[in-house]
């Protein structure tokens, strides 16, 4: 072909910095056909500076002018190295690159259709994961409109309770104050009864009289007359009686009748009762299995202006807290415990409640729960640490299965919420070591210092000795209380 012509060569960077040295007019090429942008990056090594290929004249008297007016993607930044000088190889005559220019823009348009894949692989892929988050919220979703239900369903059980049994109570009294009645219309029948044997005795004694007044006609007719009155009002007086003992039978019959619906629905309402009585019996095996019990004896003293005064509830204590009377600082002690410690800091009084009514007798008991999983039993271990490639041992003052809080002498640096640290708890006080992710949800900066974890990845052989010194800690100290 003759000797080779010497052209200007200028580095381009296609794909994860691979450099490739192209003429002018390939450049002008690889822009018509779309590879490359007329406001990319290429070295010009007569400048020796990265510039912009639209920028040189010889390529823009190339590429049309739509093609360069094409507006720029992102702000697109120069590559901070220096590419290499194009071997002694790459230098051939105009006729020589056209010849081999295919190739190689085959080979930049597969790279190209390649990348291209992946990124359609990778959307597809946060598709899926987006679509299996929106499950993972809609399950949440139901379980809470679950258990809102059975709490709502609760709520309306113990109001129906109640509505039954002022019920029955009324219906009781109703049917005492009608025994009541009754007793007193019989008692007032046989009283009328004996006053008309009476009236009968009396009418004897005045035939009697009348047969001894007979002589004495004047004070007969009177005494007749004020007899046959007599008479007469206890003639009207026996009719009332009689009227008022049918009257007396038809409310009795009415009163039977009431009586038996009375004792009809009192059958009723123990069958529902012995119901409402089971259902709440699982319901509470169940809570008491998830859960812990509070005790609500008056063992618990609070201390003000340096006097001690106690024993309260703990019930006491919850209604004065909400009501406002205490405040966090306010100190507080069991009565098995010696020193008073603040209210922020006492567990019971800073986790969710959960409560349940009993019957006692006739009267109605309240019990208090917290879940096991939620409470943060005193640990006081040396642990492990691992932070941005640091190594460091901290303090682990208290315990859950949810995580752990743990007491620092200082921070450490860029140390902010949300942080992500290693954490190793040896198997002095547990059945077995724990090697753990976990994430900082709350800072502590007054004493004590520290850090408030949540756990990431235990596994279900970890969650076991954790559980198991929780239940451990519990139990020893229901057996001091």
């Amino acid at each position: 072909m003759g000797e080779h012509s010497l052209q200007i060569m200028y580095a381009v960077v296609l794909t994860e910095k691979r450099v490739t040295h192209y003429e002018a007019q390939d450049i002008a090429y690889l822009i018509e056909l779309g590879i490359i942008e007329p406001h990319a990056f290429i070295y010009s090594y007569p400048f020796k500076k990265w510039v912009k290929a639209n920028s040189l004249k010889e390529i823009r008297m190339l590429v049309s002018e739509m093609i360069l007016a094409r507006i720029p993607i992102g702000k697109e930044k120069a590559p901070g190295f220096i590419p290499p000088p194009p071997p002694m190889s790459s230098y051939y005559s105009l006729g020589e690159t056209i010849e081999r220019s295919g190739a190689m823009y085959e080979e930049a348009i597969l790279e190209k259709i390649e990348v291209e894949n992946k990124n359609v692989n990778l959307q597809k892929q946060v598709s899926e994961l987006r679509a299996k988050k929106e499950e993972l919220l809609n399950d949440v979703k139901n379980w809470q409109d679950q258990y809102c239900a059975i709490k709502f369903q609760e709520k309306n059980q113990q109001s129906i309770d109640i509505n039954y049994q002022q019920e029955l109570e009324d219906l009781q009294n109703s049917y005492e104050s009608l025994k009541t009645v009754q007793a007193e219309d019989e008692n007032l029948l046989k009283s009328n009864e004996l006053h008309l044997k009476e009236a009968l005795l009396e009418n004897k004694k005045l035939a009697k009289a009348i047969v001894k007044l007979s002589r004495d006609k004047s004070k007969l007719l009177t005494y007749t007359s004020d007899l046959e009155a007599q008479l007469n009002q206890a003639l009207k007086s026996r009719e009332g009686l009689k009227k008022n003992l049918k009257k007396r039978e038809v409310d009795l019959v009415k009163l039977k009748k009431r009586e038996n619906q009375a004792r009809k629905l009192i059958r009723n309402l123990g069958t529902e009762k012995n119901t409402i009585d089971a259902q709440r019996e699982v319901d509470l095996k169940r809570l008491i299995g998830e859960s812990f019990e509070v005790s609500n004896e008056p063992r618990w003293f609070i201390k003000r202006d340096g006097q001690s005064k106690g024993p309260y509830r703990f019930s006491d204590v919850l209604e004065w807290i909400d009501k406002g009377y205490l405040e966090r600082k306010t100190l507080i002690r069991k009565q098995s415990e010696k020193t008073f410690t603040r209210l922020e800091k006492i567990y019971e009084f800073n986790t969710k409640i959960f409560t349940k009514m009993d019957k006692v007798g006739d009267s109605l008991k309240k019990r208090f729960f917290i879940k096991r999983t939620d409470f943060r039993a005193p640990f006081y271990e040396v642990v492990e640490l691992e932070y941005n490639n640091q190594s460091f041992k901290a303090h682990c003052t208290s315990l859950s299965v949810g995580g752990c809080f743990i007491e620092l002498k200082v921070f450490p640096e860029n140390l902010e919420k949300n942080s992500i640290l290693n954490c190793v708890i040896q198997a002095d006080y547990l059945s077995q070591s724990i090697e753990v992710q976990m994430i900082v949800k709350n800072f502590s900066k007054e004493k004590p210092l520290g850090i408030g974890c949540q756990f990431l990845d235990l596994n279900n052989e970890e969650k076991d000795s954790i559980e198991e010194f929780v239940d451990s800690y519990l139990n020893s100290k229901e057996k001091v209380a």
